[in-house]
């Protein structure tokens, strides 16, 4: 039986603890612990080894989970609810908190891309300009398609939506949150 979603989500949600509370508060805990583990190291060190500015980090990461995680929950409820699926705001938040764990993918692989090309000290001839909008744009559309498969296959097994009806849902929601995002970076 599938632990998770985000390989085998067909098997996952047909289990019936599938929708517990416990595991997106999990979720939410450690998408916001990722996000500031992958902060500190760009924070400056006092002189007694203490990251400067942790509190603003913390308070900026919480923000960011709030926004990746109720974002998406509640355009999946009023979609969801005007498809006569949803009928429970804290099953769409279940559902939402999915989502954070290929936001947290995207991210790390975003950051291990741009450490990588700082170790190699590519040279600006050998990278094309505005290369870094374009590869957050392929890294956002990578983890809102990720978590539009978790999230079509959730409401069809748990709000009864029809895999069509589920589909729709799922990728209108994706296409929202990315599109989103993606204002967000700015040009």
């Amino acid at each position: 039986m599938a632990r998770t979603p985000l390989v085998a989500p067909d098997t996952y949600f047909a289990r019936g603890d599938a929708f517990s509370p416990g595991r997106a508060v999990v979720l939410v805990v450690a998408f916001w612990a990722g996000l500031v583990a992958i902060g500190l190291p760009a924070r400056v060190l006092d002189e007694f080894g203490v990251a400067v500015g942790l509190q603003s980090l913390a308070i900026s990461s919480l923000r960011t989970t709030l926004l990746y995680w109720l974002l998406p929950s509640t355009i999946l409820y009023v979609l969801g609810y005007l498809t006569s699926g949803i009928d429970s705001p804290v099953s769409s938040l279940i559902l939402g908190a999915w989502a954070l764990v290929p936001a947290l993918a995207a991210r790390v692989l975003w950051i291990l891309l741009l450490y990588g090309a700082v170790l190699l000290d590519l040279e600006p001839l050998f990278v094309p300009a505005g290369i870094e909008y374009v590869l957050s744009i392929v890294f956002i559309l990578l983890a809102c398609g990720w978590a539009a498969t978790i999230w079509r296959v959730g409401l069809h097994h748990e709000f009864g939506l029809t895999r069509s009806t589920a589909t729709s849902v799922a990728v209108l929601t994706a296409g929202l949150c990315a599109g989103l995002f993606v204002v967000s970076l700015g040009v």
